[in-house]
């Protein structure tokens, strides 16, 4: 059952990331754009064990004596609860509203934000954003910097759902959207602020991007210089 679930995830990740690429990724292809650097480490063994369906979800709980509760979805009591439930179809959870977030984060000027899939979050190391036109001349570098910016919000909101609901179904937590939002915007500056932090370090000089979100502004940034304006944090 876990290589049949291993390999239907695989496809659909694959399939997924084709349609905002162009490109159709072999099994190793997927498997590295998972371990993408632009990823943090506890992310990338979520979406390993996503890959493989490894996680705890759904019929997983259904023979555990006093647990079996667990197979259904804490907020909307659906009979078997699974991976794509969680994180794009629930609509009492926390995915709805950090979707939307994500969504008008995003920088337009970049391209139209993608329709979010299961495959689109699993594959999402692999997304590699074509040139945009100017002036019908299509430029010549890739832009690595919106394809690493959407990694980023892609891999933290999935992660952010993941967490949410795992802290409502062990712990019985119930969460507001307005309580939501602020954490999906703490833990989004938070991914951002060290990638200024390790920015510094490689002497990277690259602009950064203040976009506007229901919260105010976040700052954004791709790959920029730290500059320090206070204390600086002592961990991450």
């Amino acid at each position: 059952r876990s290589r049949r679930a291993t390999t239907n995830n695989l496809n659909i990740a694959r399939y997924a990331i084709k349609e905002i690429t162009g490109r159709l990724e072999n099994d190793e292809g997927v498997w590295t754009g998972s371990r993408n650097k632009d990823i943090q480490k506890n992310i990338r063994q979520f979406l390993f064990k996503a890959i493989h369906g490894a996680l705890r979800v759904g019929d997983y709980w259904t023979n555990i004596p006093i647990y079996e509760h667990r197979a259904k979805c804490t907020h909307c009591q659906n009979e078997s609860e699974n991976l794509e439930h969680i994180l794009l179809e629930c609509n009492k959870n926390a995915s709805s509203v950090i979707w939307k977030l994500a969504k008008n984060t995003w920088p337009t000027k970049y391209g139209p934000w993608p329709q979010i899939t299961l495959g689109t979050i699993l594959g999402c190391g692999n997304i590699k954003l074509s040139p945009r036109r100017n002036n019908d001349q299509q430029q010549e570098k890739p832009e690595k910097g919106p394809s690493r910016l959407m990694r980023i919000i892609l891999t933290e909101s999935a992660h952010l759902i993941w967490t949410l609901r795992c802290d409502a179904t062990i712990n019985g937590t119930e969460h507001t959207a307005r309580g939501i939002k602020k954490r999906w915007t703490a833990k989004i500056n938070k991914r951002l602020q060290l990638d200024r932090m390790i920015a510094r370090k490689t002497d990277r000089t690259k602009p950064s991007k203040s976009l506007s979100t229901p919260h105010g502004k976040t700052q954004l940034q791709q790959t920029v210089p730290y500059q320090q304006t206070g204390p600086s944090p002592s961990r991450f």
